[in-house]
């Protein structure tokens, strides 16, 4: 059997993680919360253990103490690199851990902050969330990213969150989805742009030696490549 190039850092890492001593040993941290206008304070015990990582969530307040759960790969790579971070950009504190990961892409378990009831909630949002490669935070623009350096087919993707049909629902929809297959021959970028019920993608022929990343290729590509004659909304053909 053959092993792909693409594939081998990934078996490597993994080879490295078991032979640690001690890389599947159980693992705590404790995180504080600061409150906020009509917030309280949170202390967050976050412990992984086996191929669970848990989270006891306590606050100022008094409120009944919640436990978030999330099936993981490492407890210790859960633990050390959970984060508190404003995913969905609403002024409140979200949660993030590591459930799953490889040598150039981690995904994650992801409770957002329900101002209502004062509470993290894994709500269909959150589930989106947790299907994106490499969750970016874009606070400028109001996006998530989510990405994949490659080597092969490295790809940038443009999210915005929008109201659902629910008052209470909202919703991942995309924006731009790009990714650039690498070839001796040249590069190819396939950059697909949604907007107004419709998607219209395209192919930009790029020279072999270019090597940017695909965050940087995308960006710099302002909508005049060849249309993709698979497009269905390709009405110029």
């Amino acid at each position: 059997m053959t092993i792909s190039r693409a594939v081998m850092p990934v078996l490597l890492m993994l080879l490295h993680i078991q032979s640690v001593p001690g890389a599947d040993r159980p693992a705590d941290r404790t995180l504080t919360v600061p409150g906020g206008p009509g917030r309280p304070s949170y202390t967050l015990h976050i412990q992984g253990k086996g191929r669970e990582g848990t989270v006891d969530v306590s606050s100022s307040d008094g409120e009944r103490p919640q436990t978030l759960t999330c099936d993981i790969q490492m407890p210790w790579v859960f633990v050390d690199e959970f984060e508190v971070q404003d995913l969905d950009m609403d002024g409140h504190p979200d949660l993030r851990g590591p459930r799953e990961f490889g040598a150039k892409w981690y995904r994650y378990c992801v409770w957002l902050f329900d101002p209502s009831s004062h509470r993290f909630v894994r709500d269909f949002l959150a589930e989106q969330m947790e299907l994106l490669y490499n969750l970016q935070v874009d606070g400028v623009h109001h996006r998530l990213i989510s990405s994949s350096i490659g080597p092969v087919t490295p790809s940038w993707d443009v999210y915005r969150i929008v109201n659902g049909s629910h008052p209470r629902m909202r919703v991942l929809l995309p924006e731009q989805s790009c990714v650039v297959e690498r070839a001796v021959s040249g590069n190819v970028a396939i950059v697909t742009r949604y907007g107004g019920g419709r998607a219209r993608t395209e192919r930009h022929r790029l020279p072999p030696s270019d090597q940017r990343s695909a965050q940087e290729i995308c960006d710099g590509l302002g909508g005049t490549g060849r249309l993709d004659i698979d497009d269905p909304f390709d009405d110029r053909r």
